[in-house]
Order: C-alpha cells, then sequence, then structure tokens
C-alpha cells in the first residue's frame, strides 16, 4: 500500500537529494514523499515559494499513486494558492522532459546555456490546466 507522507521533511529531503545524485543540505524546499512499506519511493520538492508561483522537482525511484498525484498538486494550487507551477528541467534530461508533458505542463521558455549540459527548460502548468484537480 501506498501512502503519502509529509511530517519527516528531513528524511524525505535526505532522500529526495540522495534520489538526484545530491548531497542534501538544509534548504528552503518543503517535501511531499510516496511511501510503500516504509520506504520512500517517490517524492516532489517544492521551493521558490513568491505566493503567485513556485519551482516543483520530483524524485522517482519507484510506484507512486492517483493520491500522491493528485496531494502533489493540491499542496501547491490549492492550498498555497498559487497560480503557476514552474519545473526547471535541463534539455538534455529527455527523461524529465518527456514525463512533465505526459504530466500536462507545457515547455513555456527556454533559457539558453543555463544547465549543465545545455539549456535549461522551464515547464510549467497552471490551476486550470490542472487536470488532477478536476
Amino acid at each position: 500500500m501506498i501512502r503519502v507522507i509529509t511530517d519527516d521533511q528531513e528524511r524525505i529531503g535526505k532522500w529526495f537529494s540522495e534520489a538526484n545524485g545530491n548531497e542534501y543540505h538544509i534548504s528552503d524546499m518543503t517535501y511531499i514523499a510516496a511511501e510503500s512499506n516504509g520506504k520512500i519511493t517517490c517524492a516532489t520538492g517544492y521551493t521558490c515559494y513568491n505566493g503567485v508561483s513556485m519551482d516543483m522537482h520530483v524524485a522517482l525511484k519507484g510506484w507512486f499513486n492517483k493520491e500522491f498525484i493528485w496531494y502533489a498538486f493540491h499542496f501547491p494550487f490549492v492550498e498555497l494558492g498559487i497560480h503557476k507551477l514552474i519545473a526547471p528541467t535541463p534539455s538534455v534530461n529527455v527523461k524529465s522532459l518527456r514525463v512533465s508533458k505526459h504530466f500536462g505542463f507545457i515547455h513555456e521558455a527556454t533559457i539558453k546555456d543555463a544547465a549543465p549540459g545545455g539549456d535549461l527548460c522551464l515547464m510549467t502548468m497552471t490551476k486550470e490546466q490542472c487536470r488532477y484537480l478536476k
């Protein structure tokens, strides 16, 4: 059984960092995770909240469910009331770009030479575009 967890930010943050190949450090990122049999399988991190928009980052090493997907969008759009989610994605990360599009993000802008190995693609979604909240 998969459940959504939000109450162990340090544990989720460490898992998130490791899953993305980074060293964990305390930051302003807020996390949610999917957990199965006591193990985190997927996590979403949110940062750069300014009241109107925020960045969304994902780490995936296993299964998640509809409840996790729903909450991943409910949290920023409904609980925080933002207008736009931004998923900054390196152009060389083709898998992540494909997954972002699958979830309904659109490619809104490209910043040349702003990511390791290439450009930075800004994938975005508004609450009105989010099919998971309908």
